[in-house]
């Protein structure tokens, strides 16, 4: 909402931005109260506050995908595969005798595959192991949406590793 207003403000004339303004105050207020009652919810839980070790992979997104797999003990006992189905990013067969379809990927939880795209976006351009994937992917001639769910499912399996594993991200070991 802040965003849509501060665009509305842009295109707005001169007597109607100050409104615009007011309400942009009173959602940014919205957000600094919403923000400081989810650190004192983090304090307060000794689970969440244990588990700070997310927010290193890829800023805030990567603490909202910590959570989202922490509220599904599966996944705990996943490997990659089955990971990434649960999440919808794992690409299944359309073949049928003898013709061979495209790969796609459906299924899944979509709240997962959302949030995990936008960190996988941050992560192509911040995060130097899903930076050089993605690279890497793209100079072998891969579709940016390809080479981006490829990431998806990587930065995917490093965090499943993490919640697993309970250990601090290090960005030095690529898995």
């Amino acid at each position: 909402m802040l965003t849509a207003e501060q665009n509305r403000k842009e295109l707005a004339e001169k007597d109607v931005q100050a409104y615009i303004n007011k309400v942009i105050q009173v959602l940014k207020k919205q957000l600094e109260d919403l923000e400081a009652q989810i650190h004192d919810l983090i304090e307060q839980t000794p689970e969440l506050k244990q588990n700070r070790i997310y927010s290193k992979v890829s800023g805030r997104w990567s603490r909202l995908i910590g959570h989202t797999g922490r509220s599904s003990p599966r996944t705990r006992q996943c490997d990659r595969k089955e990971i990434a189905a649960l999440a919808g990013v794992a690409p299944f067969n359309h073949d049928s005798g003898k013709k061979r379809g495209k790969r796609m990927i459906h299924g899944g939880r979509p709240f997962i595959r959302r949030v995990l795209y936008m960190a996988t976006l941050s992560a192509t351009r911040f995060n130097p192991i899903i930076q050089a994937m993605y690279q890497r992917l793209l100079k072998a001639g891969k579709q940016k949406k390809v080479a981006i769910v490829a990431c998806m499912r990587k930065l995917l399996t490093i965090l499943n590793a993490i919640i697993r594993t309970r250990t601090a991200w290090q960005p030095l070991f690529s898995s």
